[in-house]
């Protein structure tokens, strides 16, 4: 992907907000209405996800979490105004986004209406965890090295809404966050090198899962970004930076481990660093970092994605 440019142009989370300890999700449930046999189709996992949901909070005060007071995609709608683009004249709109949205039009096509982008290309992507951007990219790769003239913005929006849970076993708690990115193919911030994705072996049926099925899948999510990192550094080189998604303490520390031996600098961004911030996270930290310091031109720098019940995939990007 030598010929795609990225630039974020908005970042947006919210303020945070104390999570109840009842639940975990991001609304007032009872365990016995319709949406409980999704989440909890036993009464042990139910307890289960109560009892873990105790001891994060029995020596500590509720955790706090970004939370969007209205959907993701009226967030995402609020971001692109506030840029003060003319969107009508854009080519393509790729609308990412990993949690659902109680909305009887689809997010891209409310986008497109509101800014009237008549000729305008939309696509949703979903269904593929916290990777969805990765798979937007490289179709705009394609697509864009057809139309090299057009413009493209990638938004990413979640927003995590009852019967979803925000709690994930040892999983950091699931936060809500926007972004706007415009993408060319003569200029930008950052050259898109290269976007992989890997899902394999996780285990299915993930509303079942116990908390020994999520510490299993954790470990082969670690295994699998370690590996992910190697292959990384054989094809591009050297890796200047690693900005590791915010899954869990325990992927965290394996990414970080893997980076002190091929000497990358694992980043760990400030704000929010125990929060999974879901298909936004790395670019959060990016942000984070593009405001701490000045990143050398022709750094390369490593987004590592991982969906605890998808896979993992990076995205390679070149100041």
């Amino acid at each position: 992907m030598s010929n795609l440019y990225l630039s974020i142009r908005q970042m947006d989370v919210p303020t945070s907000q104390q999570l109840s300890c009842d639940d975990g999700r991001s609304g007032d449930s009872d365990s016995s209405d319709e949406f409980s046999e999704i989440f909890f189709p036993t009464p042990e996992h139910y307890r289960e996800f109560r009892a873990g949901m105790r001891e994060r909070t029995v020596d500590s005060a509720a955790p706090e979490i970004p939370v969007f007071a209205e959907s993701g995609s009226q967030v995402a709608i609020s971001a692109i105004q506030a840029l003060g683009m003319n969107a009508a004249k854009l080519g393509y709109l790729y609308y990412c986004h990993e949690t659902l949205e109680k909305e009887y039009v689809l997010p891209s096509l409310k986008i497109k209406r509101q800014f009237e982008m008549n000729d305008c290309i939309s696509l949703m992507f979903s269904q593929c965890g916290s990777l969805s951007s990765l798979s937007a990219l490289r179709l705009a790769n394609s697509a864009m090295r057809k139309q090299p003239d057009k413009l493209a913005l990638l938004v990413l929006a979640d927003r995590v809404e009852f019967a979803e849970l925000r709690y994930q076993f040892s999983g950091y708690l699931r936060g809500d966050s926007a972004s706007v990115m415009a993408l060319s193919t003569s200029a930008g911030d950052y050259r898109i090198v290269e976007a992989r994705k890997f899902a394999d072996g996780i285990p299915p049926s993930y509303p079942l899962w116990k908390n020994e099925d999520y510490r299993l899948a954790e470990q082969l999510m670690s295994d699998h970004g370690e590996r992910l990192l190697q292959q990384a550094l054989l094809l591009h080189g050297r890796i200047d930076y690693v900005l590791c998604h915010r899954l869990s303490n325990a992927f965290c520390q394996a990414v970080a481990a893997k980076c002190r031996q091929i000497s990358s600098e694992f980043y760990e961004r400030r704000q929010w660093a125990d929060v999974n911030l879901l298909g936004n996270d790395p670019y959060v930290s990016l942000r984070q970092l593009e405001q701490e310091r000045e990143i050398p031109e022709g750094s390369k720098l490593l987004l590592l994605f991982a969906g605890i019940d998808f896979g993992v995939g990076y995205l390679v990007l070149q100041k």
